[in-house]
């Protein structure tokens, strides 16, 4: 007898919340939904921000998000986003896996972390990201 069971994360901020259905944790002050999208509301614009959501996900697994950067990207000015962590805190320790946009070579390349080091293992293409205020993207993995 096979099992089989099927589940996912789908969040497209319709509802205005990220409190709620599913529940994002993390820097929540530093957040809001404005027209069905997430938006940083942090303090500056170098400040470290993020949110997480549980998810038991790892293997098979599809993501699809879109990021509309609205700004030039450089080696201190980019977006992580983390598909997998061991860890809730983004900022810390954690060990995962992420897409970075932007960087000094205005790339989106994939990332694992261990710890406080990260390594490229899917490379980019460079100049994909604009040097401009305008980096829409569709991404999926």
């Amino acid at each position: 007898m096979v099992n089989t069971m099927q589940a996912q994360v789908i969040e497209n901020f319709s509802d205005g919340d990220f409190t709620t259905n599913p529940i994002w944790t993390g820097d929540i002050a530093n957040w809001k939904v404005v027209n069905n999208q997430l938006n940083s509301n942090a303090p500056t614009t170098s400040a470290q921000t993020f949110l997480t959501t549980f998810n038991s996900l790892a293997q098979n697994t599809q993501w699809e998000f879109t990021v509309n950067l609205k700004f030039a990207t450089s080696s201190a000015n980019y977006t992580d986003i983390f598909l997998i962590s061991d860890s809730l805190n983004l900022l810390g320790q954690n060990s995962g896996f992420f897409v970075r946009v932007g960087n000094t070579a205005d790339e989106i390349s994939l990332y694992r972390k261990d710890g406080p080091n990260s390594v490229k293992i899917i490379d980019g293409l460079d100049g994909r990201v604009s040097s401009t205020t305008t980096n829409l993207f569709r991404i999926k993995f």
